[in-house]
């Protein structure tokens, strides 16, 4: 299942304050897409047509969140139960009762109160007022009215989210969805289920355009004689469409707006790893070197640059740096792994793709080839398997649990800690 989204609302549409005073720090409003915002502008480079949605790391209240950035919503909104565990300001609670109304114009949200939120993106500090709500299907939206106020730009073809403060620039990268959402689908209007019969009924989703997997309400179900099948469903413009049937012998009424069931969007899949460049040590502390930027260089009076100087302490250690071959390190040491009287462990290898299996058989005769491993005939097994690392290659990983679990523990007594600060002390 696939997850697409409009340039005018991504994962949370926009919101509008339904009560709004002289006295609101939180003037909500209506805006234009992202396309033609100037104070928060997409990369002219970045042909997008559907973006995903946008997920970044930032450290709000000092407490890291995986928060989604929505050119759709008005307003920054945070999780009442995220603001719990940072260490923030007492947040005003909301004499009338305000709430945020979403694009399908059936759901909102309760605001409890307004706060200020410090953000830091990267090592640039930031401030925004945010509406407090208890229930939010993420951690923390970053709405447009901190987009506008920080002059950020989404560059989709880079995966960054860019802004400046003077003459520092700071970049975030955009991450992909970590987490299955769940997103609750409303009755847009209310209906009239004749006895024995079955109908179509309409449905509202606070998302734009979504491929997603429909799972009924089990409360509604236990109180009203309804039923409602798992299906595969498709999201066009916040609404979507359900099969209803009524089984017994009366009429049942659904009032607009009860939740009908969860619309679950998939985590979104990761993409292809990269082939690992395999760099002579030259070519490897050239790449590091460059890495480096400009406003962290500084020349001497001779005119040699802090970035010649480091090149040179680098090649005078080269042989660390090449990764076209495999290093092998030299050491005298000989462990032995203590167990209790056991029969030897031994698993079945876990099922992998084919592409996984010939990088696995690829891997282990590097290793061979570069005597850090040989082949041996042995009643102990433990399954190998690959992870991805972060420069697209692969990462042998040899699952030991059932030899771990007949392994003796090495016992090294903690010292007292007081005794250890008391020491520190004297020092």
């Amino acid at each position: 299942m696939t997850t697409t989204t409009d340039t005018a609302s991504s994962s949370h549409p926009p919101v509008r304050n339904h009560t709004p005073t002289s006295k609101d720090p939180l003037h909500l409003t209506k805006f234009r897409s992202a396309a033609t915002l100037n104070d928060g502008n997409v990369s002219e480079k970045a042909n997008i047509t559907n973006p995903p949605l946008i997920f970044a790391p930032v450290v709000i209240n000092n407490l890291k969140v995986h928060a989604l950035f929505d050119t759709g919503a008005t307003t920054t909104i945070i999780k009442e139960d995220i603001l719990r565990k940072t260490k923030h300001f007492k947040f005003i609670s909301s004499d009338t009762k305000q709430t945020l109304s979403l694009a399908d114009s059936v759901a909102s949200l309760n605001v409890i109160g307004i706060v200020e939120l410090q953000i830091k993106l990267h090592n640039l500090r930031t401030t925004i007022v945010a509406a407090v709500v208890k229930d939010l299907f993420t951690d923390c939206i970053i709405g447009v009215d901190y987009i506008r106020k920080h002059n950020l730009q989404f560059d989709f073809a880079n995966d960054i989210i860019m802004t400046t403060c003077g003459n520092f620039k700071v970049t975030i990268p955009i991450e992909t969805q970590q987490n299955v959402i769940k997103v609750p689908l409303r009755l847009t209007e209310s209906v009239k289920i004749p006895p024995k019969e079955e109908i179509i009924i309409r449905v509202s989703a606070c998302i734009s355009t979504a491929s997603t997997l429909f799972r009924p309400s089990h409360n509604l179900g236990a109180q009203i004689p309804i039923i409602m099948a798992n299906n595969l469903l498709q999201i066009t413009d916040h609404r979507a469409v359900l099969t209803i049937y009524n089984p017994s012998e009366y009429p049942c009424m659904l009032s607009r707006g009860v939740i009908m069931g969860v619309s679950t969007l998939p985590v979104q899949q990761q993409s292809v790893p990269a082939e690992p460049q395999n760099l002579s040590p030259e070519e490897h502390i050239e790449q590091l070197i460059n890495k480096i930027e400009d406003r962290h260089m500084h020349s001497d009076v001779n005119g040699e640059s802090d970035r010649d100087t480091f090149r040179k302490m680098l090649l005078k250690f080269k042989h660390l740096f090449g990764t076209n071959k495999i290093s092998v390190a030299k050491t005298e040491v000989v462990h032995a792994i203590n167990t209790e009287a056991h029969s030897p462990p031994s698993s079945h290898f876990y099922p992998i793709s084919p592409k996984k299996e010939q990088a696995m058989y690829d891997i282990l005769q590097e290793l061979l080839k570069a005597g850090l491993i040989s082949k041996t005939k042995s009643e102990y097994a433990s399954p190998a398997l690959l992870t991805p690392k972060s420069d697209g290659s692969w990462r042998l990983v040899i699952d030991y649990k059932k030899l771990n679990h007949v392994t003796i523990k090495d016992q090294y007594p903690l010292p007292n800690m007081e005794q250890t600060i008391q020491r520190l002390g004297e020092g």
